[in-house]
Order: C-alpha cells, then sequence, then structure tokens
C-alpha cells in the first residue's frame, strides 16, 4: 500500500524560504556590484562572485534529491522512494514495533539533512539511541523499532502504523 509523506513542517518551510531569498540574494551580488564599485576590477572578480550562490544552490539542489517523497509498504519491506534520487529499501523483518515518535524534537543529526526538505540520514537521542529518519514532519511521525530504528512521517500515520503492524504480524506468523 502506498503512502503520502506528511507536509512539510514548519521548521521546513521557514527554513526553506529564508534559504532560497539568500541563495537568490548570493546569485544578485554579481549583477548589481559593477554599479555600486564603478572603479576598474578585473573580469574574474565578478566570475567570482557567482561563486557563493552557485555553492548554495547545488547544495539545495543535492539535499532535494535525497529528500523522501512517498512510502510504500509490501508484506515483505518498507520502500521510501525519494523526490528525484532513486529509493531506499528497509527489510520490515528487521523491525518489532511501531509508536509515535513524540520524541524525535530531542534528537540530533549525526549525518544527512534536518531542514531542507525533510530530515532524512542518521541522527540519535536518548530514548532511541541512534536511529535513521526519511521524514518531513518531526512532530507527527513514527518511530519503528527494531535492529535499526527508522523515523518516518506518512500523513496517515494512525492508518500506516495499523498496517505495518499487521504485516510484522503476518510476517512473524510465517
Amino acid at each position: 500500500m502506498d503512502f503520502d509523506i506528511a507536509p512539510l513542517d514548519r521548521l521546513n518551510r521557514i527554513t526553506m524560504v529564508v534559504t532560497v531569498i539568500l541563495t537568490l540574494g548570493m546569485l544578485s551580488v554579481p549583477l548589481w556590484f559593477p554599479y555600486v564599485f564603478s572603479a576598474p576590477y578585473p573580469s574574474w572578480v565578478q566570475w567570482l562572485l557567482w561563486l557563493p550562490g552557485v555553492l548554495v544552490g547545488l547544495i539545495l539542489l543535492g539535499t532535494l534529491l535525497f529528500a523522501p517523497g512517498s512510502y510504500q509498504l509490501t508484506d515483505t519491506e518498507l520502500i521510501v522512494y525519494r523526490r528525484l534520487f532513486g529509493r531506499k529499501r528497509y527489510p520490515l523483518s528487521g523491525f518489532t514495533s511501531a509508536e509515535p515518535g513524540k520524541e524525535f524534537k530531542r534528537s540530533m543529526k549525526v549525518a544527512g539533512a534536518a531542514g531542507f526538505f525533510g530530515y532524512y540520514g542518521s541522527f540519535k537521542n536518548k530514548a532511541w539511541g541512534m536511529f535513521h529518519a526519511q521524514a518531513t514532519d518531526k512532530d507527527n511521525g513514527l518511530i519503528l523499532h527494531g535492529s535499526k530504528p527508522l523515523y518516518i512521517s506518512p500523513r496517515e500515520s494512525q492508518l500506516f502504523k495499523e498496517m505495518f503492524e499487521a504485516k510484522l504480524e503476518a510476517l512473524n506468523r510465517t
């Protein structure tokens, strides 16, 4: 069964807007620089001024490539479809239970992204230890416990939890 991701939370939306505005500002510097500083300067200076905006733009594009786009729950695995860059598979046999992920707010990012198009990568907190995240909403997600815990945020988290637990039960019966 397919599940949509939850909408981006408030922090994600604010971070994206601020970052896009700053990136556009950095990209505009080479356009107004010659008018403000009319003194002669080498032509390579203007090309050098493009560099910060282009680098930040590439970083934003990179984070978008890996951001979660949707979830698919099959009989044997959970598949996280990324927005533009493939999918990530998690076998259901590696999980034991699911519960609301209220402790995510107290998590620290170890590697990955937190605030650009979602939360994905490795995280750590006292309650869950080291875990992975493939989510867009830090407030209304689920933590899937197991050998490698996973935090996700489907739009319909209660339905996902019920389906997930039913699939785990069926998998354990066989």
